[in-house]
């Protein structure tokens, strides 16, 4: 007989497994590691760090480069140059303005090839070039120092304004909207700055009395903070690792307090959040209890809309093996609800998984989503094809542990 007898044969797709680490993506080469990842509206990648070359011929990319969907360097990206007073300068998270242009905090002070000043804050365009229009931000630990403080989190709002999250005491002269003054503004560990980069002094001094880390703008305009704080407020108000305030920089007093702790230092801390679309929130760090009642979850928890534990969230029981000092990093939500997480832990539910681990929406372990045998992870994102990318400080990645140097992607 022949073959069309039988009908049309289709051939085979063979998918590849959740977590499997993809082989398509090229080694980006980073030369330290990287603490932040970010996808473009086209599919290009930027990540940031510590490092200063990327790429198989070492191109210099001053903590920020841009990388082409297949993992190469983008060559039409230039090199930032941002630099601080020591070795220790970094970039560490990005935020994407409608025009193109790119916000970046860190631990750097000047930016660009004349090494201007641009403290904590930096706006870059879409070439990678520093974009001169935007204000020193003049961001300040507090005593003036060139290495005190850092900026951390950077969000937008929707009418251009920038929200900044870090450890800092004060803002300006610099960005002092007042021309020629010599003002510094207190403002504790959260600002905000109008588009130019100036100060906007209408945003009240927040008092958050710890390192913040990462910030969200919700829909309605109430900014989330996360952080090491315990007290926000100029009432210095019970807050302990995440907190929400109102457009104006007041504290929300429909928020409660969270609870974030730890049931060995006492106080936890909260890394980074996720916004889900229902307006939960999903936050990581180094707690191990949540609530009031002190529930347990164990550097993943989902907090309610009103800032108590959701109780229908299981304890994800995040593990680094009694190693300690390790910490959930980043957090992600893909579009099917299922949650991605990053750290320094090697077990999940009990369940072996080193850097990055999957859960269903309810805070079970996602089983088949595979090892994918990372180091310690700092940050990930998921494309829009579902593919995930995640940052770190790892050299290897996947059970064959491949090469690839603080910058991965898996099968998601």
């Amino acid at each position: 007989r022949s073959i069309n007898d039988y009908g049309t044969v289709m051939p085979t797709v063979l998918m590849a497994a959740p977590g499997t680490l993809d082989t398509t993506f090229t080694d980006p080469n980073l030369n330290s590691p990287a603490y932040g990842v970010a996808v473009l509206a086209g599919g290009k990648i930027l990540a940031t760090g510590n490092f200063t070359a990327a790429g198989s011929d070492n191109t210099p990319h001053g903590r920020i480069a841009r990388f082409n969907p297949d993992g190469t360097p983008d060559p039409d990206f230039g090199d930032p140059n941002l630099k601080s007073a020591n070795a220790y300068a970094s970039a560490q998270r990005v935020a994407i303005q409608d025009d193109g242009g790119i916000l970046v905090t860190g631990d750097f002070i000047t930016a660009g090839a004349g090494d201007d000043a641009y403290r904590f804050l930096a706006r870059l365009g879409p070439d990678g070039g520093v974009d001169y229009s935007f204000r020193n931000p003049d961001i300040d630990g507090g005593d003036g120092g060139p290495t005190v403080g850092t900026g951390r989190g950077v969000a937008v709002q929707a009418d251009g304004k920038v929200v900044v999250a870090g450890y800092f005491a004060a803002v300006g002269p610099e960005s002092n909207p007042t021309p020629g003054s010599s003002e510094r503004t207190p403002y504790g560990n959260l600002a905000r700055f109008n588009a130019d980069g100036t100060l906007d002094t209408t945003f009240i001094n927040p008092h958050l009395d710890q390192f913040a880390h990462a910030v969200v703008i919700q829909p309605d305009g109430k900014i989330l903070v996360a952080g090491s704080f315990t007290h926000v407020g100029a009432a210095a108000i019970p807050c302990q690792g995440l907190a929400r305030f109102n457009p104006d920089g007041t504290p929300d007093p429909t928020f409660e307090d969270p609870q974030l702790g730890n049931n060995i230092s006492g106080a936890g801390s909260c890394r980074a959040l996720a916004l889900q679309d229902d307006g939960k929130i999903l936050v990581t760090g180094n707690f191990t209890t949540a609530g009031a009642d002190n529930r347990p979850y164990r550097w993943l928890a989902r907090i309610n809309s009103d800032g108590t534990p959701d109780p229908t969230f299981e304890n994800p029981d995040l593990d680094d093996g009694g190693e300690g000092g390790a910490t959930g990093w980043g957090v992600a939500v893909q579009s099917d609800g299922r949650i991605l997480v990053v750290g320094g832990f090697d077990t999940a539910a009990g369940q072996p998984r080193n850097g990055l681990a999957r859960y269903h929406s309810n805070g079970s372990l996602d089983g088949g989503f595979a090892n994918p045998n990372l180091t310690a992870a700092g940050a990930v994102a998921v494309q829009a094809d579902g593919q995930i990318l995640v940052c770190g400080n790892f050299t290897t990645a996947g059970t064959g542990n491949t090469p690839y140097r603080h910058l991965a992607r898996f099968h998601g």
